[in-house]
């Protein structure tokens, strides 16, 4: 993996480079993408052939687009959604749940999967009421998905890894994975 010097207000967070490339690399503004830390709120930029890379926040250090999902709270949350350029997948959960309990490696795993592409963060209903009672969340856990700042699906209860990736291939608008070949049986003789 190189470096990562995510470029935040406009100008590299490496005090040795500064100007509109990060690490010395040369792009056009056209090429860099803008992300907002889940983590720490700061807005982020690197071009985006580094995305593959696993950019870091310039703020916090913490990844952008990887990693465990965000613990959000109705500030976070909100801020989030009203700027939201892609999916963000939330899972809705209590640490008393059982069910939650036991769907917590389920997201996790999910999260690290598909980092680049999908932004996955929970809410802790407990300590957080607001948005849950503003999305109507009775039960959990409850995954709700939301493009472009609105919901657009959700799921309530617990799923396998296989059928959450069925579920986030669809709201996220991903292909879906191809079937895995199957063993051939043994030809008799050999």
């Amino acid at each position: 993996m190189g470096r990562h010097h995510a470029i935040v207000g406009g100008s590299c967070n490496n005090p040795r480079l500064r100007g509109d490339a990060p690490c010395g690399e040369t792009s056009s503004m056209a090429d860099l993408m803008q992300k907002r830390c889940l983590y720490c709120g700061t807005w982020n930029q690197f071009p985006e052939a580094r995305l593959a890379d696993g950019p870091k926040c310039g703020e916090c250090k913490l990844p952008l687009v990887a990693g465990p999902p965000a613990a959000l709270d109705d500030a976070g949350f909100a801020a989030e959604l009203a700027r939201n350029d892609g999916t963000l997948i939330v899972d809705f959960w209590a640490t008393w749940c059982g069910p939650c309990r036991s769907f917590g490696p389920v997201f996790r795993q999910a999260a690290a999967d598909y980092g680049v592409r999908v932004r996955f963060a929970t809410i802790d209903v407990d300590t957080v009421s607001g948005t849950p009672q503003r999305y109507n969340v009775g039960s959990i856990p409850t995954m709700m998905a939301f493009r472009d700042g609105r919901e657009v699906d959700r799921v309530i209860g617990g799923l396998t890894g296989a059928q959450l990736d069925r579920w986030i291939r669809g709201v996220a608008g991903l292909p879906p994975l191809p079937d895995k070949p199957r063993p051939r049986p043994p030809r008799p003789g050999h």
